[in-house]
């Protein structure tokens, strides 16, 4: 919800589709760039090396950011990238969450399956229903004021990228 919200953000990701649209890579070249580092920070996570498998989750996000913005710059944004984006973004979430289960984290109240499963629910599920309800045209709502969620992928994948982090204390 912050990157709709914000002016800043709006600012950051327009600077970003300026830098980036000048290299002579079009958006969906950063799009299918997040797969290859996601898989690489699953690897280095299994690997037990957390730092690298961190740096490469964060370097597939911000690849995800820059996809936007570039596609946003050129005014080459399309139904169709969104889709490629939107899958993608739900292959590196799944590289990201499975990579969980090689942390050495301590659990409060519920097992890592249970947290997991309710990491997953919040994650994933509000983009279904978002994408589903566009799909059906069940609602005429292209700003997601009546479809919301709790979190955008950005701020959800900020969210997921903190449990590797806080589990190295």
């Amino acid at each position: 919800m912050i990157k709709e919200k914000s002016k800043i953000w709006q600012y950051i990701s327009t600077q970003i589709g300026l830098v980036f649209s000048k290299l002579p890579f079009p958006p969906n070249f950063y799009t299918w760039l997040t797969l290859p580092f996601a898989l690489l920070g699953m690897l280095a996570m299994k690997r037990e090396t957390i730092g690298l498998a961190i740096l490469l989750f964060v370097i597939s996000g911000l690849l995800d950011l820059i996809d936007g913005a570039v596609a946003r710059q050129l005014n080459k944004t399309s139904g169709k990238g969104a889709f490629l984006d939107g899958s993608l973004d739900r292959f590196v979430d799944c590289m990201l969450l499975f990579s969980y289960f090689q942390l050495p984290i301590q659990t409060l109240w519920l097992t890592l399956g249970q947290w997991l499963f309710m990491t997953l629910f919040f994650a994933i599920m509000p983009s279904f229903l978002v994408a589903y309800a566009n799909h059906r045209r069940a609602v005429d709502d292209p700003n997601e004021v009546i479809i919301w969620r709790i979190l955008n992928r950005g701020e959800m994948y900020v969210w997921m990228l903190s449990i590797p982090i806080v589990s190295q204390y």
